[in-house]
């Protein structure tokens, strides 16, 4: 009887220190998670950060294709008036020479 409760002494002890030791792997698990957790969130925002600057840009890129879509326009419009001009200026010319030479 008293062997047995040596052994069982023993084994409490032997059972309190794998405990101990599971403890300190558990603890070091959630500590390893932790720091996971912690850089997962940091490239998060990093990721956030870059997937805002892309829409910016793209934000950007519409607009400029809108003004250059628009400064266009008005170029074919200037084109337009100055191939109107340079057809026209010459046969008014040649008009008013007619007309003022009776």
């Amino acid at each position: 009887m008293i062997e047995l409760g040596k052994i069982d002494r023993e084994l409490v002890k032997a059972y309190k220190v794998q405990v101990e030791f599971l403890n300190q792997r558990i603890a070091f698990k959630d500590s390893t998670i932790a720091s996971y957790i912690a850089g997962d969130t940091a490239d998060a925002r990093i990721i956030k950060s870059y997937k805002d600057e892309v829409e910016n840009l793209k934000a950007q890129r519409d607009i400029a294709v809108k003004a250059m879509n628009q400064q266009n326009k008005l170029l074919r419009r200037q084109k337009r008036k100055t191939v109107f001009v340079a057809i026209a200026a010459p046969t008014v010319t040649a008009a008013a020479f007619i007309y003022f030479k009776k």
